[in-house]
């Protein structure tokens, strides 16, 4: 009879094992899991933003980068504009036929931004 009141009672012990480890589970999903459940969806966002971000930034990368060049070619060929209007402007001025009037006309009109160099060369 002692050996199955022993047994009986080891049973019991288990038995409340069994609940603390029930209990133990039940408090580590309720407050640990729960809050790592919520620290996950917030990095999840932040990643989410922190990607558009980059991807903003990128385009806006792209975009400069394209403005550059943009800016670029038109130099380039402003500066060609200007070379050639200062040639045209240097033959004007060595030519004997001219008059200074007309070489200072010209000057002054080449000078003017409003108005492209191929008007002029065709004077």
């Amino acid at each position: 009879y002692t050996f199955c009141r022993a047994f009986f009672t080891t049973l019991n012990e288990l038995n409340d094992y069994a609940g603390q480890h029930e209990v133990i589970a039940e408090n580590l999903t309720s407050q640990i899991i729960t809050e790592l459940m919520r620290y996950l969806q917030e990095l999840k966002t932040e990643r989410k933003s922190h990607f558009h971000d980059g991807r903003k930034a990128q385009q806006y990368i792209e975009s400069s980068w394209k403005q550059l060049e943009s800016s670029k070619r038109r130099f380039e060929r402003d500066c060609k504009e200007a070379d050639r209007a200062q040639q045209y402007f240097e033959k004007m001025d060595a030519d004997i036929n001219v008059t200074k009037a007309d070489v200072e006309k010209v000057c002054v009109t080449l000078a003017s931004p409003f108005f492209p160099l191929s008007t002029y060369i065709l004077l």
